[in-house]
Parts: C-alpha cells; sequence; structure tokens
C-alpha cells in the first residue's frame, strides 16, 4: 500500500488495527496481509467523511478496533481477513452489522 509520512495518530490508529486483526493468529492461517488491510481500512475511515482525525474518526476507529477484538464475535475478524467483507465495508459497516450475529446474516446476504 502506498506509504508516505502520515501524522502520528494516523499511524497509531494503524497499528491499533493491525493488532485487532491479528487477534487469535487467524491471520496466520489466512495468510492475510495485517498491514495493508490496516492501511485501506484507516482510508476509508478518514475519507470522504472525515477529513481530519477528530473525534469522529478516532471513536469511529476505536468501534472497530473493538468490533475486531471482540472474542465473542471472531466470524466478522475472520470474514474481513479473508476478504468476505472489504476494508471498505468494514469502515462503513453499520453497529449492528458488526455485532455478534449480525455478520454472518451479513455476510449471506453479499455471498448467500
Amino acid at each position: 500500500y502506498p506509504s508516505k509520512k502520515l501524522p502520528d495518530v494516523r499511524t497509531k490508529c494503524r497499528e491499533l488495527l493491525v493488532a485487532a486483526l491479528q487477534t487469535d493468529d487467524d491471520h496466520k492461517t489466512i495468510g492475510a496481509d495485517t498491514e495493508n488491510l490496516a492501511a485501506q481500512i484507516e482510508d476509508y475511515i478518514l475519507s470522504p467523511e472525515f477529513k481530519s482525525t477528530d473525534q469522529k474518526y478516532k471513536s469511529r476507529l476505536r468501534s472497530r478496533i473493538s468490533n475486531l477484538k471482540d472474542q465473542k464475535n471472531p466470524d466478522l475478524r475472520r470474514n474481513v481477513l479473508a476478504g468476505n467483507i472489504s476494508a471498505d465495508r468494514i469502515a462503513n459497516m453499520a453497529a449492528e452489522v458488526r455485532r455478534v450475529g449480525g455478520v454472518s446474516a451479513e455476510v449471506r446476504g453479499v455471498w448467500g
């Protein structure tokens, strides 16, 4: 993914997303490039709605990180890692869909 000097807050957010995507080592089994995926997710969260790293941006990132790390909802993380849910989709997905059970229905709707 193109690398350019990012503001520290964006770099830190990408690092937190990488850590969330690497929960339970699913990324190794799937063979996902978590750094690239985290960069894509962060880019989609930043634009076009958010043009700055304000509180809304940080809140949105925190909720994605929390959802991806959720031990009760490993299917969300696995589907993102496997590409069944795109970086754009996870960045813009409604909270209800990201919750336990919601992602399975969402994936079935997209892929079923």
